[in-house]
């Protein structure tokens, strides 16, 4: 009888053990997890400004080459080289619908 309970002891220790450690380790993910998470968190919102701007800057790329489009449009030579400097490299300009040409330009 007294063998019967001694095994009972010997195996509850390294259950309880087990346990504690299985405990700790799901805390400890569960910790790192979360850093992650703001880490990653804060770079998105990083990004979101970086993206911000970057769409401001193409938005007014976009105004200029319209805007020497409808120059070269209208006759100006340098806005023509630049225009055909362009088109070399591949640029396509396209002039918006909202795109009035200069008052030279009309009939």
């Amino acid at each position: 009888m007294h063998r019967i309970h001694q095994n009972k002891n010997n195996i509850f220790l390294p259950v309880f053990l087990l346990g504690v450690a299985f405990l700790v380790l799901t805390g400890f993910q569960l910790v790192q997890l979360k850093r992650e998470r703001n880490l990653l968190a804060e770079i998105l919102a990083n990004q979101e400004q970086s993206v911000t701007e970057s769409q401001k800057v193409r938005e007014q790329l976009e105004v200029i080459a319209q805007g020497t489009k409808m120059l070269a449009i209208a006759g100006n030579e340098n806005a023509q080289k630049i225009v055909a400097g362009l088109q070399r490299q591949g640029v396509n300009i396209r002039l918006s619908k909202d795109s009035t040409l200069p008052q030279s330009s009309r009939p």
